[in-house]
């Protein structure tokens, strides 16, 4: 009778768990409103626009600015991102530290990615990890990693576009809700087999 009892609780709890544990993009899961992500989003309010809301967050005086934006389909969040603004390091290593750094802090949110990748436009560094700096910063090299769970896909990218690094993570809502997967992060994605027609 104990474990049927236990048993219950775990399964009546774990969808609550899961909305009060990580969530899919900051703590929030798909289909909050505009007015939670207002009220609970910790980063500075910036601007509402054509349906999305946007947030400023700095962690220091010396870091990056970084931009958040929210967006809202029929009053529900369905897709959101983070990307470091005017992001400019003149050690482009420093900058694939710094991606790998977000890529490990991803990993402890979402677990292992699905797809980790390097993709290469010339592969004259290829063979010379101590030179990918410089393959990024000629626009050679382009970091993405992928996680895909549930009813989520988070795509994380490094790469340089004159003058700044562009280092982002997005996070969006696929395979339910009538959303057409499309990459929060501009790139077209691979539509999973389990998403809806359009």
């Amino acid at each position: 009778m104990r474990f049927c009892f236990l048993l219950l609780i775990c399964l009546f709890t774990a969808p609550l768990a899961r909305a009060q544990g990580h969530g899919d993009f900051r703590g929030f899961v798909w289909g909050v409103t505009p007015s939670d992500v207002q009220k609970y989003e910790t980063a500075k309010f910036y601007k509402n626009e054509a349906g999305s809301f946007y947030f400023l967050e700095r962690p220091s005086k010396t870091d990056y600015r970084r931009l958040i934006r929210y967006d809202f389909n029929d009053g529900k969040l369905w897709r959101a991102n983070y990307e470091y603004q005017e992001y400019s390091e003149p050690d482009s290593n420093a900058v694939l530290n710094r991606y790998e750094d977000m890529v490990r802090s991803l990993e402890g949110e979402y677990g292992a990615p699905g797809a980790d990748d390097f993709l290469w436009k010339d592969k004259t560094y290829f063979g010379y990890p101590k030179f990918w700096g410089r393959a990024l910063r000629s626009g050679d090299l382009r970091r993405r990693t992928t996680w895909k769970f549930g009813e989520t896909e988070v795509v994380a990218e490094l790469y340089f576009s004159k003058p700044y690094y562009m280092l982002r993570y997005g996070a969006e809502r696929v395979g339910k809700g009538g959303q057409k997967a499309t990459d929060i992060l501009g790139n077209p994605l691979p539509v999973p087999e389990n998403a809806p027609s359009p």
